[in-house]
């Protein structure tokens, strides 16, 4: 699915000439960095609105422009299908090694998931 993502994003790019690179970077130029940041933001701002509103079409409609933002960013960086999956995996083992020692979540009273005893953090830079 991954792969499948990625490429049409790569489509996108190629046909209305979004520049990606071709190896891992972090620098990218200072009006891509604020053009990424704000799509980023509007898309969020739709995601909410749609929410409050329980619209489930404008809440697919925002989720699926963040995607396509978010693989459009990795592509900006030369970050790979493949290599976004393994960052993915990796990521989630370590969000898994947040339950306590009984396997149980710990919670803070809004919700975010916090860590616990057996946490430890992904090893992206092993990753890319």
């Amino acid at each position: 699915i991954m792969k499948n993502l990625f490429s049409k994003v790569g489509e996108f790019n190629k046909a209305f000439n979004v520049p990606e690179q071709k190896k891992q970077n972090p620098n990218i130029p200072d009006l891509d960095r604020l053009l990424y940041y704000k799509l980023t933001r509007e898309e969020n701002e739709e995601y909410l609105d749609a929410v409050i509103a329980r619209d489930m079409v404008e809440v697919a409609d925002a989720l699926t422009d963040e995607l396509y933002i978010l693989i459009g960013k990795f592509r900006k960086h030369g970050i790979d299908s493949e290599t976004a999956q393994n960052l993915f995996d990796e990521v989630h083992r370590s969000n898994m090694s947040k339950l306590d020692l009984e396997g149980k979540p710990i919670l803070r009273e809004d919700g975010k998931v916090l860590k616990g005893s057996g946490y430890f953090k992904p090893d992206i830079k092993g990753v890319l």
